[in-house]
């Protein structure tokens, strides 16, 4: 099995949790792909677009990925810019898992992605 391939994701959901008009008035974040690196360290490039609109002063999004009982494990961010964040994770058996990305947009709005 390629690297590529090791890991598969849950399909794409995105939620917020404020008023549903916060979501038009900005920047939707989107998650284009996720891709692994097995090498050790081992991490995963998360691409997509709007995860720092607001460049550097935006805070690094925060990274989850789902572990046995249903449990979100936090996954420490190595970098981040809008349409990239690579971020170290944890051992694991290749398989499904969800990724949960949430991005604090300044205290407006907060925005979460699940894929």
């Amino acid at each position: 099995m390629s690297r590529r391939l090791a890991l598969v994701f849950a399909a794409l959901v995105a939620s917020t949790f404020s008023r549903s008009d916060a979501l038009a008035e900005g920047p939707q974040m989107v998650i284009t792909d996720a891709i692994p690196n097995l090498t050790i360290p081992a991490s995963i490039l998360i691409e997509g677009q709007k995860f720092r609109p607001a460049g550097l002063r935006d805070p690094n999004p925060l990274v989850f990925i789902g572990v046995a009982g249903g449990i979100l494990q936090p996954l420490e961010i190595v970098n981040a810019t809008d349409t990239a964040i690579i971020a170290r994770l944890p051992s694991f058996t290749p398989g499904s898992y969800h990724l949960v990305v949430y991005r604090r947009d300044s205290g407006k709005r907060d925005e979460r992605l699940r894929r």
